[in-house]
């Protein structure tokens, strides 16, 4: 089983490398690959979605709750009077990043979705184009969620400073 798991994410990962705007034509040894593993790589990527969604709703919950305590903060540094104004930015920017995060997420697992359904037999260029864009939707998730890290980071060391000025 866990063989089999390495070859579909292989299969996954030879066969979505990232593209520009227009994919070129795949060629015939390619191709024959789509079509011999399409079938395996669609169960695949349904296991990844199954796997993924509880993943995103507990990333999620634990974003959403940061984000109030972050509120709740800057209520209480801005009633005492402390000029902090880095605390809002990040704040702010952590916000939008949640958003973006949460639209990518949504693109992706639909994206996802699709191309579970796709007649892979049929139409294999679709199907690895439509492997290409979860990809890449996959990718801007770790873009999204680095930047959420980083604005996390961001909004300690602001606190350490704030605590620093009051001490």
């Amino acid at each position: 089983m866990r063989k089999y798991l390495l070859i579909c994410c292989a299969l996954v990962i030879a066969f979505s490398p990232l593209v520009s705007a227009e994919s070129a034509p795949l060629s015939d040894a390619q191709l024959n690959a789509v079509l011999a593993n399409c079938s395996v790589a669609q169960v695949t990527l349904g296991r990844i979605q199954q796997s993924d969604k509880p993943a995103r709703i507990n990333r999620g919950f634990r974003y959403d709750s940061i984000l109030k305590l972050m509120v709740k903060l800057n209520t209480r540094v801005a009633q005492s009077r402390i000029d902090a104004p880095e605390l809002l930015s990040i704040t702010s920017n952590y916000e939008k990043e949640i958003k973006a995060f949460t639209q990518t997420y949504t693109t992706y697992d639909d994206d996802l979705s699709d191309i579970q359904k796709m007649d892979c037999k049929e139409a294999p260029t679709d199907f690895y184009d439509s492997l290409t864009r979860v990809r890449e939707n996959r990718t801007r998730l770790e873009g999204h969620v680095n930047q959420i890290d980083f604005y996390l980071d961001e909004y300690e060391k602001s606190v350490n400073n704030v605590g620093n000025i009051l001490l």
